[in-house]
């Protein structure tokens, strides 16, 4: 009588290879194989090199399902960083206090770029930016390190890159003001979050992958 269920069992050393993929195939051979592929699996991950939660490594899909086995995929999570939060204004004259909500404590790359939208007013707007750091101190940063837009060309814009180390669940936000009339604006500002390397995978990590089959 043909095994009605079976289990699988294995290692696997992460290699470079795998991150750059963003994913792993694994082979899983039963312990009793079966006579046809007419089964359903069932499988997870076990990380064996670390003690924390973590989402390093996800289940994804079956392939190649023979009698004997099939191939374990997982994904890898790349060390890329993520957008956290964004705010574009177009031909505005009423910049209003652009406020960025940024959720974990961490430096975040907040890029800038502002300038007049037509050649029409006269004078500049300058930004301020405000932030809490993560002792909970307020910072802002001003002029000389974010110059002034300057009115009469939409040459005139400015744009900078700068990294904040900031409180998480607190804000970022960025005013500004007028030296004279106001003039149509051009403002885009966005928070990318710097990836924790350390909390991504590694090469040389181990993980074990155990899965169950019954037939249908």
């Amino acid at each position: 009588m043909a095994n009605i269920s079976t289990m699988a069992r294995s290692k696997y050393v992460i290699t470079q290879r795998d991150i750059d993929n963003g994913f792993a195939g694994i082979p899983m051979l039963w312990d009793s194989p079966f006579n046809d592929t007419n089964y359903n699996i069932a499988w997870s991950i076990h990380d064996t090199g670390q003690n924390f939660l973590s989402l390093d490594y996800a289940v994804g899909d079956v392939h190649f399902k023979t009698p004997a086995g099939f191939i374990a995929v997982i994904t890898l999570p790349a060390s890329a960083p993520f957008l956290q939060a964004q705010e574009t204004i177009t031909a505005s004259t009423a910049v209003a206090p652009i406020v960025l909500m940024l959720p974990e404590t961490a430096t975040y790359t907040v890029s800038l770029y502002y300038g007049p939208s037509d050649a029409t007013g006269t004078g500049t707007w300058s930004p301020v930016i405000t932030w809490t750091d993560p002792a909970g101190n307020d910072q802002s940063l001003a002029y000389p390190y974010l110059g002034p837009a300057t009115a009469g060309s939409v040459a005139n814009f400015q744009n900078y890159s700068l990294p904040f180390y900031v409180k998480g669940g607190t804000n970022l936000v960025i005013t500004g003001t007028y030296s004279a009339a106001p003039f149509p604006l051009n403002a885009s500002i966005s928070a990318v979050q710097t990836p924790v390397v350390s909390e991504l995978p590694s090469p040389g990590l181990t993980i074990e992958i155990e899965a169950m089959a019954s037939h249908r």
